[in-house]
C-alpha cells in the first residue's frame, strides 16, 4: 500500500491514514530519520578518508618498490643484517632496525634497538650498541664505538680510536684525540699529557 506523507501541526511528518497514536510519534520518527541521514553522511566521509589512506600507502609502497631496483634508498627497515626491506647498501634518510642493522653508507638517521653498524655515517646513530667505522655526527646508546669520528658520543661507555669533539659518559676512551673534551667518571686520552682523569679530560 502506498502512503502519502503529511505534515502535522508540530512540523512532524506522518503517513496519511496511520493511527493518531502513530502520528503523535511523528516528531520522534522524523528526528530518527534525520540522525540516520547524518550517520550516512559520516560513513561517506569515512570512506573518502579511507581512500586517501590507501592512496598514501600505495605511494609509500611504490617508493620502496623503486628502491628494490637500486642499491640505495631513502628508507630501510631492518630485522637482522641482510634481512631488511629493502636490502640496500646506502641509505639517505632513515633506517629503523630491530636486532641488527648493517648499512655501509648512511646519511641521515639510524635507529636500532640492539646493534647498529655502519661504515660511513653522516648524521645520527642511535642503538643499544652503536658502531660506526667513520662518522660525522652524533652517536647515542649504552655503548658507542668508532674508528674515526668528528662529533659527539653520548653513552655509558664511549670508545674512539681517532676523535674530534665531545664525549659524555661514565667511561670515555680515546686513543688519539685531535681536539676535544671528555666528561665522565673515567676519562682516558692516551695521547695526552694527562692520559687519565676523573670528571673531565681534554686535549686541544
Amino acid at each position: 500500500m502506498a502512503w502519502e506523507y503529511l505534515w502535522d501541526s508540530d512540523g512532524a511528518v506522518f503517513p496519511e491514514g496511520k493511527p493518531a497514536a502513530n502520528r503523535r510519534g511523528g516528531r520522534q520518527n522524523f528526528l530518527l530519520d534525520f540522525k540516520r541521514g547524518t550517520c550516512s553522511a559520516n560513513r561517506g566521509i569515512e570512506r573518502r578518508n579511507m581512500k586517501k589512506i590507501i592512496a598514501i600507502a600505495a605511494l609509500f609502497m611504490a617508493g620502496f618498490s623503486t628502491a628494490f631496483a637500486a642499491d640505495s634508498s631513502w628508507g630501510k627497515l631492518s630485522l637482522f643484517d641482510t634481512a631488511a626491506l629493502p636490502d640496500v647498501k646506502t641509505v639517505k634518510g632513515i633506517e629503523l632496525g630491530l636486532v641488527y642493522s648493517n648499512t655501509p653508507d648512511l646519511t641521515g638517521f639510524q635507529f636500532t634497538f640492539l646493534y647498529g653498524r655502519t661504515e660511513n655515517l653522516t648524521g645520527i646513530q642511535m642503538a643499544f650498541v652503536a658502531n660506526a667505522k667513520k662518522a660525522s655526527g652524533i652517536q647515542l646508546g649504552a655503548a658507542n664505538m668508532t674508528s674515526e669520528m668528528t662529533g659527539a658520543q653520548l653513552a655509558f661507555i664511549n670508545y674512539a680510536e681517532t676523535f674530534t669533539g665531545f664525549q659524555l659518559g661514565l667511561v670515555n676512551y680515546v686513543k688519539t684525540m685531535q681536539s676535544g673534551l671528555q666528561i665522565g667518571f673515567v676519562n682516558i686520552i692516551t695521547n695526552s699529557k694527562l692520559p687519565a682523569m676523573v670528571i673531565a679530560n681534554a686535549k686541544f
